[in-house]
Formats: structure tokens, sequence, C-alpha cells
């Protein structure tokens, strides 16, 4: 397993600049109409200590369910 880590390692970094980009272009084709005005006050709203540990929250929630999922179905 350590070997195919170490082979996938190149791979992973570029895999991961084109997803990056990909979400980039996208969020900027999302707010592309949206006024600067209400982007900076959903920029401070996101930033927020309770919103950002909403956040967490949810994300922490989906990691959970998601693995949950996925050992269910191996199993199956």
């Amino acid at each position: 397993m350590d070997e195919i880590k170490v082979q996938m390692s190149p791979q992973m970094k570029k895999m991961r600049k084109g997803i990056e980009q990909i979400v980039l272009i996208s969020f900027l084709y999302a707010y592309k109409n949206i006024n600067m005005d209400i982007l900076e006050k959903y920029y401070k709203f996101l930033s927020l200590p309770t919103t950002k540990k909403f956040n967490d929250s949810v994300i922490h929630s989906m990691k959970i369910v998601l693995t949950q999922s996925i050992n269910k179905f191996i199993k199956s």
C-alpha cells in the first residue's frame, strides 16, 4: 500500500490542482452576477465563529455518514 501511495503522490498533486481550478471557475461563474457588497457581507458571515462552527459540524457529519455508507457498501 505504501508503494502505491508513493507512486500516486505526484499524480494526486496534479489532480488536486486541476480540481481546485475547476472549483474556482465554478465559483466565479456562480457568483458572477452578485453585487460585491452582498458578497462582502456573505464573506463576513462565513467568517463568523458560529458560522464556521456550524459548517465544520455539517462537514464532520457528512464525513461520518459517507464513511458509514462506504463501509456498508463494502460489506454487502
